[in-house]
C-alpha cells in the first residue's frame, strides 16, 4: 500500500476524510463503459457499476458484501421487460413493494467499508428505477450527479441492436469484434430512440425540479481530441489527475455489414435522431 492510500485509509477511519457519493444517469450505448474506464484510473474513485443490473454474477458480488437483498424485480434489457416497466411507471398501484432506498443506502455503507476510495459511485439506466425512486434516492442532495448521454441516438440505436444480437456490450482495446451480415428491424431501432429520448428528458426534468447541481456530458464530447476530464474531477471534488486513454473501444466503426443500411438512413436519419 502506497503512502497516499495509507493516508486515505487513516483519514476515512478518523473521519477527517468524508466519502463522496456519485451517480451516473445514462442510457444504453451512451459510452458509460468508456467513461468509467477513465474514472477507474483515479485512485480516489471506486466505481461499483449498475446496482440494478439483472446479472447473477453481479448479484452474488453484492451478496458477498453482506448487503441487504433488493426486494423488487430487476428489469433486464429485453424489450418486453422495458415495456412492462413503462406500464408500471404509469400504474403505481400495480407495483410490488421495493426497498430501493434502504438497499442503496446499505450498498454505499458497505462499499465505504470495502474500499479506500473517498469517492464512490454507481450508475443506472432508463427502465430500471421509477421516477419517485430516482428523486428520493439519488436527487436528495447526497449525491453528485453526472448525466451522460449520446447526441446521435440513431448511432446509439444501431450499436445497441448489434450488442443485443451478438451479446457483446463492451470491447476492450485488444478485442476483435465479429460483424456478421445483419438486417436490423427499423421499428425496433425507432423504439430504442424514442425510449432513450424520453429517459433523457425525464432525467433533465427531475434534476431541474429538485434543483440539483449536475454535470452533463455527451459521448461526442468524450471522443473529441483533447477532451479533458478536469471538469469531472472538479465536479466530484477530487484532485485533478492526468488520465490515460479509455480502455474500451467502439463496437462499430463501419456499417457495411448491415444489409438494410440505406433503408435505415432513409427512415430514421434526421437532425433530431442523428445521421450515420
Amino acid at each position: 500500500m502506497n503512502l497516499a492510500r495509507t493516508i486515505r485509509k487513516i483519514g476515512k477511519k478518523t473521519g477527517v476524510l468524508t466519502t463522496q457519493r456519485f451517480v451516473i444517469m445514462c442510457h444504453q450505448r451512451s459510452g458509460s463503459n468508456m467513461f468509467t474506464s477513465i474514472l477507474d484510473q483515479h485512485a480516489d474513485i471506486k466505481f461499483y457499476g449498475q446496482l440494478f443490473k439483472d446479472d447473477p454474477q453481479y448479484r452474488q458480488k453484492i451478496n458477498r458484501m453482506g448487503i441487504i437483498p433488493f426486494s423488487g424485480t430487476l428489469f433486464d434489457d429485453e424489450i418486453g421487460s422495458r415495456n412492462r416497466f413503462d406500464e408500471l411507471e404509469h400504474q403505481p398501484n400495480q407495483r410490488e413493494s421495493r426497498n430501493t432506498k434502504a438497499f442503496v443506502d446499505d450498498c454505499f455503507q458497505r462499499f465505504n467499508q470495502h474500499t479506500q476510495g473517498t469517492c464512490i459511485g454507481v450508475k443506472f439506466h432508463g427502465g430500471t428505477l421509477f421516477r419517485e425512486e430516482i428523486e428520493s434516492v439519488f436527487l436528495n442532495g447526497n449525491y453528485k450527479v453526472i448525466l451522460l448521454r449520446r447526441e446521435n441516438l440513431l448511432v446509439a440505436a444501431i450499436s445497441w441492436y448489434q450488442a443485443r444480437e451478438l451479446d457483446q456490450w463492451r470491447r476492450d482495446a485488444k478485442d476483435k469484434v465479429e460483424k456478421p451480415k445483419m438486417t436490423m428491424d427499423i421499428d425496433t431501432l425507432a423504439w430504442f430512440i424514442e425510449n432513450t429520448r424520453q429517459d433523457i428528458a425525464l432525467w433533465k426534468q427531475l434534476i431541474e425540479k429538485n434543483g440539483i447541481n449536475h454535470l452533463e456530458l455527451t459521448y461526442e464530447e468524450m471522443v473529441q481530441p483533447g477532451f479533458s476530464m478536469e471538469p469531472v474531477w472538479q465536479h466530484l471534488g477530487i484532485q485533478n489527475i492526468t488520465s490515460t486513454p479509455p480502455k474500451t473501444k467502439k463496437l462499430i466503426k463501419k456499417y457495411d455489414h448491415i444489409t438494410n443500411l440505406e433503408e435505415i438512413r432513409g427512415t430514421l436519419a434526421s437532425d433530431e435522431n442523428g445521421y450515420i
